[in-house]
């Protein structure tokens, strides 16, 4: 009777202890036109600059069409099992038609939009410089980006360091938004601006639990 007791009392827990706490995992699903911008994100993931408990999924869209886009949510998890859900998508120069369907295709579907005017690759130019000066067309884009990225070619990953100037990327495109704002353009629909801020603060945040 008294081994019982005792061994009862060793399986006890005292009050106001709890087993190991683990941090809830933060997933972000993001939906990307292109493969450089899928190159992009895991890149960020390899080099550690994402936290560990921040799980990025970067898929390339099957369609950028309003018309289908919401064929290529199908193979994602339900909306209830992924923390927060982002669209990176192209206006273009000129803007392409439905654009605003497009945007509400992806908003329908419970999916927050970062989209780059022309193209993704202003984001990767702000990693180096404020850029403010529109573009005509995109190719134009890739053209300036090639100052700062030689090698660079669509659909390729960015090359050399580009992570490490992700807070420099950040306050380039604060201060390009504010001068289209200072000249009664609204951001990012003007050209040229990103919302990919937007997309990594809140990755950020998300890293410093808030």
């Amino acid at each position: 009777m008294a081994a019982r007791k005792k061994a009862a009392a060793r399986g006890e827990r005292p009050l106001g202890r709890r087993g190991p706490q683990f941090a809830q995992r933060r997933t972000f699903t993001i939906i990307c036109e292109g493969q450089t911008e899928v190159a992009y994100f895991r890149d960020l993931v390899r080099h550690g600059v994402i936290a560990p408990d921040i799980h990025v999924s970067p898929r390339k869209a099957k369609h950028s069409d309003p018309r289908k886009f919401a064929q290529s949510l199908t193979d994602l998890p339900p909306h209830d099992e992924r923390d927060e859900a982002w669209f990176v998508f192209d206006v273009e120069a000129p803007p392409r038609q439905n654009i605003e369907h497009t945007i509400g295709a992806a908003e329908g579907a419970g999916f927050s939009v970062a989209s780059s005017n022309p193209c993704f690759e202003v984001w990767l130019i702000f990693h180096f410089k404020a850029w403010a000066s529109p573009f005509p067309t995109s190719r134009d884009v890739e053209t300036a980006l090639q100052q700062f990225l030689p090698q660079f070619r669509k659909g390729m990953a960015p090359s050399g360091e580009i992570h490490t100037r992700l807070d420099q990327a950040l306050r380039n495109s604060k201060a390009v938004d504010a001068g289209h704002r200072r000249d009664g353009r609204n951001p990012p629909m003007a050209n040229p601006a990103s919302a990919m801020a937007a997309l990594i603060t809140r990755i950020t945040e998300r890293s410093n639990g808030r």
